[in-house]
């Protein structure tokens, strides 16, 4: 498999980016995503690093995060 080191090469192989798909981040929580990640009974949290992925599963019977603020989501150690 050849790695596709340039944004150039993958649009080669998809196509340019829709610019919807391009604008639909945001910086903070809207309430929808707010009402969706307070609903959440199962998260993962993933780092990535020189070593490569690790993953560590978050579960409980109720909501995992307490959302802070906008910005800010709070999770059990």
């Amino acid at each position: 498999m050849k790695p596709i080191k340039t944004i150039a090469a993958l649009e080669e192989i998809y196509g340019e980016a829709n610019p919807r798909s391009l604008t639909k981040v945001f910086t903070q929580m809207t309430p929808l995503y707010r009402e969706w990640i307070e609903a959440c009974r199962f998260v993962v949290i993933s780092t990535v690093g020189p070593e490569g992925t690790d993953g560590s599963p978050r579960c409980d019977d109720g909501s995992v995060v307490t959302i802070a603020d906008a910005k800010t989501m709070l999770m059990p150690d």
